[in-house]
């Protein structure tokens, strides 16, 4: 699940990249990952509090694309 999420936030930030942040609601995250809201809710919290990203009002700034690359990968093996 988390692999996913961040595999569909990443491609968000690349698409996005130009703003500096994505805008895109947690109900939309869960959606384009196929997962409920309270499960992206609880990756974006661990996430910000490691620091990898801000979060705000519909906004996510990735800081740290290196470990939201590693989630990606993990879910691929």
């Amino acid at each position: 699940a988390r692999a996913r999420l961040a595999r569909n936030l990443l491609a968000l930030d690349e698409e996005q990249r130009e703003t500096g942040f994505v805008t895109v609601s947690q109900d939309e995250l869960a959606s384009g990952a196929g997962l409920i809201r309270q499960t992206v809710a609880k990756a974006l919290g661990e996430w910000r509090r490691n620091g990898w990203l801000l979060t705000g009002r519909g906004r996510i700034v990735v800081l740290n694309r290196r470990a939201l690359e590693k989630v990606a990968q993990a879910g691929l093996d």
